[in-house]
């Protein structure tokens, strides 16, 4: 499955969609964390650029994803317009 976006839709999404595009990465996330680490690591959110707290940026365009690799492994993480949130647990600190 895809993410749908508003821009590409034209249109609001409707609340089916959304919650589609949370289940998604949802899933993307769950299959990053079940990954056995001993197996050849196959990065798969090619589009999504991958930060630590040390190379996050300050600035990016609103609503940008990207993932945060930490001590308890990688979030969902996405660009409000004033600061980055991770999209389970809130303002990243």
């Amino acid at each position: 499955m895809t993410v749908t976006y508003r821009s590409e839709k034209g249109a609001p999404l409707t609340a089916d969609e959304v919650d589609a595009n949370f289940r998604e990465l949802e899933n993307r996330l769950h299959a990053l964390e079940d990954h056995d680490k001993t197996e050849d690591v196959r990065y798969p959110f090619p589009s999504l650029p991958l930060y630590n707290k040390a190379n996050i940026p300050k600035e990016a365009k609103k609503g940008t994803l990207a993932l945060l690799q930490n001590d308890e492994g990688l979030s969902l993480i996405f660009f409000n317009g004033i600061t980055w949130q991770n999209i389970e647990k809130g303002d990243i600190k």
